[in-house]
Parts: C-alpha cells; structure tokens; sequence
C-alpha cells in the first residue's frame, strides 16, 4: 500500500518558510546569529602620529589667520609636516576630527612640546625621529620670530650619553668658532669689534665645557685655520662667521634627532642658539626647513 505524499510546490514551501521566521500562528521565532562588526582600533603609532597631525592642523589654521613673521615661516612649513604624518587619521568616513583651536604661539608652543613629549613615549625610533624634527622646526619658527621654546641650557649635564669623541668634536668646533672671531676682531673696529670678542668668550666658554665633558685637555691650544680673504672687510667676515655657526648648528642638529632622552633638550637649546647666531650673522635672515635633521629637509 502506498502513502501519499503531499509535496509543496516550491512557491508555497518559501511562504512556508518565511511564516516560521516571521513566527507564525504559533509565536514561535528564529534568531540568526551573526557575529558583530569589529571597531577597527588605531595601532599606538597611529595615534601618536594622528595626536601631532591635529597639533600640526592647529597651527596651520593659527597662521592662517595671523600675520608677522612666525606666521609667515609656519604658513610655508607645517603643511610639510603634516604631509609627513601622513595627514590626519579619519576612523570613519564620516566622522569629523577636532582640531585644537589657540593663538598662533601658543599652538606652536603646543605642537612642539606635544612632539617632543610624544618622540618619549613612542617605540618607533623612525617616529621618534620625526617628532623631534618637527619639534626643533616649530623651535628654530619661534627664535626667529622672537620667541623663546623649550629647551634648555646648551651645554651636557652630568649624566649625558654623548660619546665622548663627539663631545670633543663639538668642543673643536667652539674653539674653531672661538679663534675665528678672535681673528675677526684683530681685523674689525668699533661695534664690530666688541661683538666679535663677545662671541669669542661664548666659544671659547662653551668649547672648555664640553672638552672638560669629554675629559679631554689641551683641544683650546690647536691652531685653527681662518683663511686670509674671510677677513677681507666686514661682509666678508660676517659670511664667513655664519657659515661655522650654521654648521655647527647642523651638527647639534643631527645629534638632537637620535639621542638619548636625558640629551634632547640641551642639544635642542644648542642646535636653536647656533641657527639664531648664524642668522644674525647673515643680517638677519633666518632659514627655518620643515624638518631639520631628515634627509631631504
């Protein structure tokens, strides 16, 4: 004996189906589980760099809306910067970051303290670098508009981890520095005069402090060579002094970048006081890169 069977067509079993997921006559349901959509979370580094993007935007805007010459050098250097944060990190198209809103010193003080703070707490040494490069860029910004940044005294404190060897280098180039304007002054008269002897103390003051860091004696009696036509006349000699102090400024410059916390800030203080020297050597002309210290800048 056969058993009928009744089959649905395929019309009636979807309605079918759909009744049961709708809960039906019964007030029976289904619940498909599905697993919820993950919150994308920035890494640390992101956040570190999305933190100095919106500082790097705050000053941006601060400029924008100022005049003289900070706003000037910020206007023509903080896109760079921003551009080499990698702009700043949106979590959702939608979303809209904040930006900080401050006066335009007070936004530079901000973005270079937040940078160096920052270049502290990350892990990522090429990170680091940056941060402190933007840093000493919103520095040299604020010196040659005036203004005084963080930073402390230019001279190693105790417990520095400079190497001794470039301890003596920087001291060699003080007392190069010490014995050009020491030549410059035997061939210059008046104001010129007494502001070259002047700057022969602090070269010589500042050489004997690092070479007694370094444990080194007798770097000060070296001769040091001061060619004939740098003393030619007085522009001769200005070029001439501004030119050793903007190297010497490079040189403190590319240690600031890499070096040990406990030496930042005194290499920084260095690198800012060498770069104001040499621009007033060169009649007050300042040149401020975006990132001092990278490759490229």
């Amino acid at each position: 004996m056969m058993t009928a069977v009744t089959r649905l067509r395929r019309p009636a079993a979807l309605m079918a189906v759909a009744a049961l997921l709708a809960g039906g006559a019964t007030g029976c349901s289904l619940r498909l589980e599905t697993p919820p959509i993950p919150l994308r979370t920035p890494s640390p580094e992101v956040q570190v760099r999305d933190a100095a993007a919106l500082r790097e935007q705050a000053v941006i805007d601060a400029a924008a809306a100022a005049t003289g010459t900070l706003a000037e050098l910020e206007s023509a250097t903080a896109p760079e910067r921003l551009a080499a944060l990698g702009g700043i990190y949106v979590e959702y198209p939608d979303s809209t970051p904040e930006v900080p809103s401050a006066a335009l010193a007070e936004a530079v003080l901000a973005a270079t303290q937040g940078a160096l703070d920052a270049a502290l707490e990350t892990d990522d040494a090429s990170l680091a670098a940056l941060l402190r490069s933007i840093a000493l860029g919103h520095a040299l910004a604020l010196d040659a508009a005036g203004l005084t940044g963080p930073g402390g005294e230019p001279v190693p404190n105790a417990d520095t981890a400079v190497p001794g060897t470039t301890l003596a280098e920087l001291a060699r180039a003080h007392y190069a520095l010490a014995f050009a304007y020491e030549a410059i002054a035997a061939a210059a008269e008046e104001d010129e005069r007494q502001d070259a002897l002047a700057s022969q103390a602090l070269h010589r003051d500042r050489g004997d402090a690092l070479a007694a860091a370094a444990g080194e004696t007798g770097l000060r009696a070296q001769l040091y060579d001061v060619p004939a036509d740098a003393l030619t006349d007085a522009e001769a000699r200005a070029a001439y002094a501004a030119g050793l102090e903007r190297d010497l400024g490079d040189a403190y410059t590319r240690l600031a970048i890499e070096a040990a916390s406990e030496d930042v800030d005194w290499l920084l203080a260095a690198a800012v006081e060498a770069a104001g020297r040499a621009a007033d050597r060169a009649g007050g002309t300042s040149e401020v890169p975006a990132l001092p210290g990278l490759a490229g800048a």
